[in-house]
């Protein structure tokens, strides 16, 4: 979930200039389009809300959820991935194993330290996330991407 700050200035960063602002109001113009902001800045926006902001800025929903997630640690979107940590006695060093049917064969490790494995396993698990590689549809099948963030 997303602060109405974040998604004010996520839409700054796509184009929006703030012209004016009365209250909690901010008046944004783009081009020859003007829109109104009309949320608190604390206030949580959730997937309707924010998919309504997105329409009417002309943003698609998953640019607008990719630059709240690039602007900070504070996430728009959160999933739960199962990761699976084990400590090497032998070598005293953590491994990890990602049991999700669509990251294949994320594994790895051999870090000194549990946090260390921790990290590593976010970001790999984010670029794979990320990256435009995905498996192909079956046949019959239907495949959707949802838009999540790892942290």
């Amino acid at each position: 979930m997303a602060k109405a700050r974040q998604v004010r200035r996520a839409l700054e960063r796509l184009g929006w200039t703030c012209v004016g602002m009365v209250g909690s109001h901010r008046k944004y113009r783009r081009g020859g389009a003007m829109r109104i902001f009309a949320h608190h800045d604390g206030v949580d926006l959730g997937g309707p809300a924010l998919a309504r902001i997105a329409e009417d800025y002309g943003v698609q929903l998953d640019e607008l959820r990719r630059m709240l997630w690039m602007m900070g640690p504070e996430m728009a979107v959160q999933s739960r991935i199962r990761v699976e940590f084990f400590f090497d006695p032998e070598y005293r060093l953590w491994h990890y194993a990602v049991n999700e049917p669509d990251l294949p064969g994320i594994n790895g490790g051999g870090l000194p330290t549990l946090d260390e494995a921790r990290q590593h396993a976010a970001e790999v698990i984010a670029q794979a996330l990320r990256s435009d590689d995905k498996p192909p549809e079956q046949a019959g099948g239907h495949v959707e991407y949802l838009p999540l963030v790892v942290g």
